[in-house]
């Protein structure tokens, strides 16, 4: 057979595996692995429950640092919970990065556009004042969303959390008012902005996303919600208020199953504190006084002296509803200061503020100096994590009480109010269940949700084209099919490619359906492997697979990190691949119109081979090493065994087999490794390839699991 082995020649037959192997365990791979009890992540398959509350403690306006355990203490309700976890968060230290700090204890932004209460000259500065914030101020770790409100179409999430910046950036000079047919097709909402198209909207000239044409016919929407809320506010001021509190608790409602702190960037010109608070004309208020004692109450207008009861009920249930989902408001009156005097809608601001324990702006110009502020004071987070018990599964809301000791006066302590008890994955809606799973890849936390799922990816440079990188996806079948007795077996596949700084660089999402008659069998022994690729540029990326049942929540997490090269062979890589015995999974392949015609990349002695993704090694097993960018010449290896932790493990053998020399470009070496000396269980293996005569060298990090 041709080294040169088109996909098209490769029957299906030849790689449908279908044979026993021994159950994946979930832990494994990577970092230093977190443990359970710290993952912060309810799981709907076990009974035991972890609550993970993230606390704040600032002293004199900053953040007061070096607490310890005994530092604090948890009241669940009236019972003294016992701390089963402690972690310490201090984004001002250089290891805190986006991979490392857990997703409880990672900051949150939501910038949310008010446009029922904003005109648009308003609101576009607004946009580039939050701008300005997000790609300024915030730490690689803090992950950032944005959403709107209109009376017209109530409440968006245009955003979910993310790090990707660029996609934050085009979600606020957008609003959500474009898509293309790419970014349609992410059914987590990652993408608002296609990959590789320019998100300078404001700058570039052309009529279609990122051109002048566009933003014109941005502010021509905005001016149409403005003139419906101009004449909704005349007429039905409290209904206007009442339906936008009902659209910021929607909002609330989707922030209560996000892990972590939310600081919402309420940015809005908001509206007359007199429909909360009744009239400021201190005559008026004298003058229906005076009718009150007089007995002359139909001179009395009780929403002009109290304030309208209606809507301060519907305001406080939403504030009620935002604090219990751990989220403060800071409030931006991003229509400035009224000129000649008070603003009075900041009034109505304020107690928003004021109520979640945020803080209110009244000039939005301020926003970078006050974000300064906010992000020293949560520059330290305290991760505390208890496990309540006999913790029923209803979705009830559980009031927290967080006490400190030991520590100076004046203290100010800010923590979640209390937690949501899981809810069975049958009463939550796909948009939840949509969230949680963007709220997976982007934590990139591995091991949670019950299912295991092992991912490995290699990069392979194509001469003039974006490199190709092929990604393989291990499911456990049993997992898949635990609580699930249908005949057709749903299996979600979303996989993601970002860059160092959190950008989506390519993406692909395949729903399936395994026939139980056909596969089950499979299945239950092993699993499915499921291949499909990324087209993306040379350089480092991580892969974050989430993989899950969604008839029944069941899911499974995995990252790895590659590098990819480029045809130049200017940067080095190696890959180490084991290849599978054949007859072991149930094989699937991404559809025919997503394939794309390149060489078939794993071929060792001219035959083709599918890696595994957690190789299982008993003895001397063969290997396949495909380096680029070594330069020509002949090569060695260096091979470490660790454990999780990190710790390296005595015994094993790594060698290269036969001459082992590079050329120019793309080289396939053959190789061992003996694991013989080495206990069972799950390792790491660290190979570091070196061109002898240049000293230039490449590793890759190998999960590895011994028999």
């Amino acid at each position: 057979m041709s080294k040169s082995v088109r996909y098209s020649t490769l029957g299906l037959a030849a790689l449908m595996m279908l044979s026993s192997a021994s159950d994946i365990d979930a832990q494994r791979r990577g970092k230093k692995q977190r443990e359970v009890a710290a993952q912060g992540q309810f799981q709907d398959t076990t009974s035991v429950t972890v609550v993970e509350v993230p606390v704040t403690v600032t002293s004199k306006g900053s953040a007061l640092r070096g607490l310890t355990r005994e530092n604090f203490e948890i009241i669940d309700g009236k019972q003294r919970q016992e701390l089963i976890g402690f972690e310490i968060v201090d984004l001002e230290q250089n290891d805190a990065t986006e991979m490392n700090v857990p997703v409880a204890a990672r900051r949150h932004f939501l910038a949310f556009f008010d446009l029922s209460f904003s005109d648009p000259n308003s609101i576009k500065q607004a946009q580039e004042a939050a701008a300005d914030v997000v790609l300024s101020h915030l730490h690689p770790s803090d992950l950032a969303a944005v959403a709107t409100y209109s009376k017209s179409k109530g409440p968006n999430l245009v955003l979910p959390f993310t790090t990707d910046r660029n996609q934050v950036r085009f979600a606020i000079e957008t609003l959500g008012m474009v898509a293309t047919e790419r970014t349609q097709r992410d059914p987590l909402g990652l993408l608002v902005k296609d990959i590789g198209v320019s998100s300078d909207v404001a700058d570039e000239g052309g009529d279609g996303p990122g051109g002048g044409g566009f933003a014109a016919e941005l502010q021509a929407q905005l001016g149409e919600l403005a003139a419906l809320q101009s004449r909704s506010n005349q007429a039905e001021a409290v209904t206007t208020v009442a339906e936008s509190m009902d659209g910021l608790a929607a909002m609330a409602g989707m922030l209560g199953a996000v892990e972590g702190r939310k600081h919402v960037l309420y940015l809005s010109e908001g509206f007359d504190g007199e429909i909360l608070f009744g009239t400021e004309n201190i005559a008026r208020q004298q003058a229906m006084a005076r009718a009150v004692e007089e007995g002359r109450t139909q001179d009395v207008n009780n929403d002009d002296r109290f304030g309208n009861s209606d809507a301060r009920r519907v305001v406080d249930r939403t504030l009620e509803a935002l604090r219990r989902a751990d989220a403060s408001i800071q409030a931006i009156d991003i229509g400035g200061l009224v000129a000649g005097g008070k603003n009075r809608n900041l009034e109505s601001l304020s107690y928003m503020a004021r109520e979640t324990n945020g803080e209110a702006f009244s000039n939005f110009n301020n926003l970078g100096d006050a974000m300064g502020q906010l992000l020293e004071k949560t520059s330290v987070t305290y991760l505390l994590s208890f496990s309540p018990r006999g913790l029923a599964n209803d979705g009830e809301f559980h009031e927290l009480t967080v006490k400190t000791k030991g520590v100076p006066r004046g203290t100010d302590v800010a923590h979640r109010p209390g937690y949501f008890a899981p809810k069975p994955w049958a009463q939550r809606s796909g948009f939840e269940r949509n969230l949680k799973v963007a709220q997976d890849v982007v934590g990139g936390q591995r091991g949670t949700g019950g299912a295991t799922v092992n991912v490995i990816a290699a990069g392979f440079p194509v001469a003039g084209q974006n490199s190709y990188v092929p990604v393989l996806v291990e499911i456990s079948g049993k997992d898949m099919m635990r609580d699930f007795t249908e005949d057709v077996i749903p299996v979600e596949i979303f996989a993601y490619a970002m860059d160092n700084e959190g950008t989506v660089k390519d993406f692909f999402v395949r729903q399936l359906a395994l026939n139980r008659a056909q596969a089950g069998a499979a299945l239950e022994n092993t699993g499915l492997k499921y291949w499909g690729h990324f087209d993306v540029d040379p350089g480092e990326y991580t892969v974050r697979v989430v993989a899950r049942n969604p008839a029944t929540g069941i899911s499974g997490i995995d990252v790895d990190t590659i590098v990819v090269p480029d045809s130049s062979a200017s940067m080095a890589s190696v890959a180490v691949l084991f290849p599978e015995p054949q007859g072991k999974w149930v094989f699937l392949r991404e559809e025919a119109t997503e394939q794309r015609a390149v060489d078939y990349p794993f071929i060792a002695d001219n035959n083709p081979y599918i890696p595994a993704s957690l190789p299982q090694v008993s003895g001397a097993t063969p290997v396949n090493i495909v380096a680029n960018g070594l330069g020509s010449g002949s090569l060695s290896a260096e091979a470490q065994v660790l454990t999780a932790g990190g710790e390296t493990v005595n015994g094993g053998k790594f060698s290269l087999s036969g001459k082992a020399e590079a050329g120019s470009g793309t080289s396939t070496l053959a190789a061992e490794f003996d694991s013989k000396g080495i206990d069972a269980g799950e390792y790491l293996l660290v190979v570091t390839i070196k061109n002898l005569a240049s000293g230039k060298e490449a590793r890759s990090t190998v999960p590895v699991q011994i028999l």
